[in-house]
């Protein structure tokens, strides 16, 4: 399915020029999850095993939201869907951006193995994303969120962790969503390498690379 949908976006060159790529990732990753993610989040609520499981459940998930400031959680069930959509397209652009940026910096077109890479990816993460989405709400709370990013390679520090949750804070999120987790995780990767690049090894190998 994604092959089809590269090349029926690539042209005749079989390059995809980079603006479509953002279309392709929220056809295939992202707009399931923003139609029916409210939908999603009441049938997870409703669906307990047992009225104490369901409690507890619904206790972990408030004291997961304490750190949100409770005028952030008004503001973003007031959000339009049309507001709510812009947010999630501005996400995906800075996803894009991060992703191109570590293999085809500065290039207007990707062929196919570039964009397998891409794609792979937004893949593995969407995949650890949903293993610790455990209640299936579609949403990760700070603690499950730390433990997605450790499973995908990034063992951040509470410095991090809460940089990045200002940024979903900003962003009028009450939890985390699949897009602000390939957000975070792309921004980590980011980074980790503009480290790798400044320190004297990764500046010996760029001097080396002709």
């Amino acid at each position: 399915m994604l092959a089809n949908a590269f090349y029926n976006q690539a042209n005749a060159y079989q390059q995809l020029e980079t603006n479509y790529l953002q279309d392709i990732l929220w056809e295939q990753f992202f707009r399931r999850s923003f139609a029916s993610g409210d939908q999603q989040t009441v049938k997870a609520k409703r669906t307990g095993s047992s009225p104490l499981r369901s409690f507890f459940a619904c206790v972990l998930q408030l004291c997961a939201c304490f750190w949100m400031q409770s005028s952030t959680r008004k503001n973003r069930h007031e959000n339009h869907p049309t507001e709510e959509k812009q947010i999630h397209q501005k996400e995906l652009e800075r996803i894009v951006a991060l992703l191109l940026s570590r293999i085809a910096d500065g290039q207007d077109t990707i062929g196919y193995e570039q964009f397998r890479t891409i794609a792979r990816d937004v893949y593995q993460w969407e995949t650890v994303f949903r293993l610790y989405d455990t209640d299936g709400s579609g949403t990760l709370d700070r603690r499950e969120l730390r433990q997605a990013l450790r499973s995908s390679g990034f063992n951040i520090n509470n410095r991090i962790l809460c940089k990045l949750l200002r940024m979903v804070v900003e962003l009028n999120r009450p939890q985390i969503e699949l897009i602000d987790y390939v957000l975070c995780a792309a921004e980590c990767r980011h980074a980790i390498d503009v480290l790798h690049q400044d320190t004297p090894a990764g500046n010996e190998s760029q001097r080396k690379t002709p």
